[in-house]
């Protein structure tokens, strides 16, 4: 046979002469083919170490055409670590290629090999003149047991299944479709559409050619996997919320909402009652290897094996202490695991209904259960957001998988059984290496012999991820004026102060006893205000964590605070539907603002004052027609002498020296946006329907509105310095910009994706920021343009901006917190 390698040769010297200006995408794609049937390692090894034809290859291509060229060669570990890097960028990569130096900064470790060095080096000499970057490698390292994260779906993932080719898997979300994943590419071939409601359950078919889904809207689909058309509906008493088919597919079995389990014949319609539970939540159910029976979660401590033939209970599983939520059948079918509410895992003899044994680790409801073929592991996923694998033997924890932001709701192993694949409530579906020696011990080895197993394993020693603060999504989050000190809040965590600098939590803020609802921090760093449930406020000395007052006089919850710190004073509403006016350096109150037809506070106006007995103080009491309602929005003037409260179409000022109040009525205008600049200004006002309006604080009159927008919600308005431009971000992804002298609209910046969560202007709207998910853009408000995106594993939660835009602090669903900056 002729040497082929030749041919190779020829064409990437003679033809391709440049590897990094080729001639088409076929050049591109297949140019790692080439080199490696030539026989040019060392070319190869050079180019994939390369930032810029990474780069270049991934605009090319696609991300996942680059990730082909690493398998080529196996061998170089250092080279694999570059390629978990980028599979685990992939969706990011995918939105914008420009990332790739960010993201590999961000999941590379300096130190670890000297062609990883040159390689985050020329990352940091490629970025362009302005970018956007991660101030510490915040996001998940290259090197641990996660291989990939699969994004697409928009709501909860409820179900995964593999495809019995191996190479893919396919989904169930809330989102009331499907998905078709490509396992190798990591991204997303195919969506099934035809659910109005929640898919809560899947199954597929022996041959791969068929699915069946089961969902909210009581309907059963079945699917052609090939076409992704849907072969036949079928109607069902009650919400699905398991599915099971038989090995020839012509049969199905479900659970649904209404505690029945029912066997279906599919090509008819017709169905039977195979079994009534004990409650309507049964969700644990799976088929017999032999398709002769059905294990079922009864809706309490039991689990029954029931013949499908008969419908006799055969079996009667009894052990549990709460309700069996997750069932399992070997492949034998001699043995079954459950999990249940309580976080336990039983191992049982199907034959004898014994337990054989129990496992104990996870702090939560066991969400699901999957056996590996060899029957020597078992994998479980909980609702305390990890994923655990367990020796069947011995019953030892042999891994313990973070990184969900939600639920794990249901996992599938691979063919070959190396990997695990799970859908979690976070929306995104993550793919897992198991340690390759799981298989090739012998069942005689005992824990302390796999524990130094899995030590010797380079990959399964703990993945770097993000610095998980808080127990939950991060949902507050200020940041001093330079960007040196922050605060981080959750919904029941307490307070974290932050040295950005280091990237370390120095302390937290104790002394509320119920929720915190918002936070402000001051311009140097120093010191911090917090409201909360509790009905009172709180102003720190964040340096020690110190409460330096406590600010009490609400008869219920606080909801907002808003600080001119350069005065030393705060406001406060609370649900008690009363303002206060608050002196930081003192703790004292100064006025409230209350209604009338509020009987205490009446009683106490006809002396003029209100006694606070906390700080044996007076406070002055202003009065209103009508209570405030608690979601209204407020903001304090720069120098502390008025307040501006939006509440509806009804706009009040209350001037903090004679305790007046104006009222204004807008007509067809719900506010949704009351702020003022720190550097003072008038006082802008956006609303639910797209008009902009400017509140002349001296004048106490509007002296712009602005209607040009409509029908588009305003998330955030922003003034430059000079008072000649209003720069408002809209719902509908557009960033626009209005002449205040002439009232006309001077420009529009359009979003890059589209599917907006929320947009953030800096403080003196030279820089804005939109959020997208896990992606955020910055940009130039000056220039109108965008000028770099940044995609994280996880959806953003909040986000928090210096003064001038250059520094910002996000907060995402898994109670993670980055720092980012802007680099010019």
């Amino acid at each position: 046979m002729p040497d082929t390698s030749i041919l190779h040769l020829r064409l990437i010297r003679d033809a391709w002469t440049n590897h990094y200006d080729l001639p088409d995408e076929y050049a591109w794609r297949s140019i790692g083919w080439h080199i490696f049937h030539a026989g040019e390692l060392d070319l190869l090894r050079s180019l994939i170490r390369d930032a810029y034809w990474l780069e270049a290859k991934i605009r090319a291509c696609d991300v996942y055409a680059l990730l082909q060229e690493f398998e080529l060669l196996p061998d170089d570990w250092d080279l694999q670590l570059v390629q978990d890097a980028i599979r685990l960028s992939a969706h990011g990569l995918s939105r914008d290629p420009a990332q790739l130096p960010a993201q590999l900064m961000a999941r590379l470790d300096r130190g670890v090999h000297v062609v990883i060095d040159r390689l985050l080096d020329q990352c940091a000499r490629s970025r362009q003149r302005w970018h956007l970057g991660l101030q510490h490698a915040s996001l998940t390292h290259a090197g641990g047991a996660l291989l990939s994260i699969l994004k697409g779906h928009t709501l909860a993932v409820e179900a995964i299944a593999m495809i019995p080719d191996g190479q893919q898997a396919i989904s169930a979300s809330a989102d009331y479709t499907l998905r078709i994943w490509d396992l190798d590419a990591g991204r997303s071939t195919r969506i099934l559409e035809g659910h109005q409601a929640a898919v809560h359950c899947l199954a597929v078919s022996v041959d791969g050619t068929l699915a069946i889904s089961g969902s909210e809207d009581r309907i059963l689909c079945v699917w052609d996997l090939n076409s992704g058309a849907r072969k036949r509906v079928i109607r069902v008493p009650g919400a699905v919320l398991q599915v099971a088919l038989s090995a020839d597919a012509q049969q199905a079995l479900t659970a649904s909402d209404d505690a029945c389990i029912r066997l279906w014949d599919l090509a008819t319609g017709e169905t039977s009652v195979l079994f009534k539970g004990y409650s309507h939540q049964l969700t644990a159910m799976a088929l017999s290897p032999d398709g002769q029976h059905v294990l079922i979660g009864a809706g309490d401590a039991t689990m029954v094996l029931i013949d499908i033939k008969t419908g006799i209970v055969a079996q009667t599983f009894t052990g549990h202490r709460g309700k069996v939520s997750a069932v399992a059948m070997s492949a034998d079918g001699q043995r079954a695991v459950s999990g249940c509410v309580n976080g336990t895992i039983r191992l049982w003899n199907v034959n004898t209904a014994e337990t054989l044994m129990i496992f104990e680790g996870h702090h939560s409801d066991v969400e699901c259960v999957v056996m590996t073929s060899d029957e020597r592991n078992l994998v479980s996923g909980s609702r305390d957001l990890t994923i655990r694998v367990w020796d069947l033997h011995t019953g030892v924890v042999l891994q313990v998988l973070e990184g969900h932001a939600g639920f794990v709701r249901s996992l599938a192993l691979t063919r070959d059984g190396k990997n695990v694949v799970s859908a979690s409530g976070d929306q995104t579906i993550r793919l897992w290496e198991l340690p390759v020696n799981y298989n090739e011990r012998d069942s005689r080895t005992s824990s302390s012999e796999i524990s130094h197993l899995l030590a010797e394993n380079v990959r399964y020693r703990s993945t770097v991820r993000p610095l998980k603060v808080h127990p939950e999504p991060v949902s507050m989050l200020a940041v001093s004026q330079e960007g040196t000190c922050a605060l981080s809040g959750s919904r029941t965590s307490a307070p974290r102060v932050w040295v950005v600098r280091e990237n370390r939590v120095v302390g937290e803020l104790y002394g509320h006893t119920d929720l915190i609802s918002s936070m402000s921090i001051s311009p140097d760093g120093h010191r911090a205000v917090t409201s909360s449930r509790d009905r009172s406020l709180r102003v720190w000395n964040t340096s020690t964590q110190e409460t330096l007052h406590t600010l009490t006089g609400h008869r219920n919850s606080v909801v907002k605070v808003a600080v001119a710190w350069s005065v030393g004073r705060a406001v406060s509403l609370a649900r008690d539907r009363t303002l206060r006016l608050w002196d930081l350096e003192t703790g004292r109150a100064l006025r409230v603002l209350a209604a009338v037809t509020d009987e205490q506070l009446d009683a106490r106006r006809r002396t003029g004052r209100i006694l606070l007995e906390e700080t044996g103080s007076v406070a002055k009491l202003d009065v209103i027609d009508k209570p405030l309602p608690h979601d209204s929005h407020i903001a304090i003037t720069f120098d502390g002498q008025r307040v501006v409260v939006g509440s509806g179409n009804k706009l009040y000022e209350w001037n903090l020296q004679d305790g007046r109040v104006r009222l204004e009525t807008l007509g067809n205008f719900v506010i949704s946006q009351v702020t003022q600049n720190p550097g003072g200004g008038p006082v802008l006002i956006g609303s639910l329907s797209g008009v902009v309006a400017m509140w002349d604080v001296a004048s106490a009159s509007f002296t712009n509105v602005f209607t040009e927008r409509e029908n588009a919600c305003v998330l955030d308005l922003g003034m430059p310095l000079s008072h000649e431009e209003l720069v408002c971000a809209f719902q509908d992804d557009s960033v626009r910009f209005w002449d205040i002298c002439s009232n006309r609209e001077t420009g529009v910046l359009k979003g890059l994706f589209g599917d907006l969560y929320g947009s953030v202007i800096a403080p003196d709207a030279t820089f804005a920021y939109s959020v997208y998910g896990d992606t955020i853009v910055a940009s130039d408000l000056e220039q109108r343009r965008h000028i770099d995106t940044l995609s994280l594993d996880y959806g953003i939660t909040a986000l928090a901006i210096v003064r001038d835009g250059t520094h910002l602090v996000v907060g995402d669903e898994s109670g993670a917190v980055h720092f980012l900056h802007l680099v010019c």
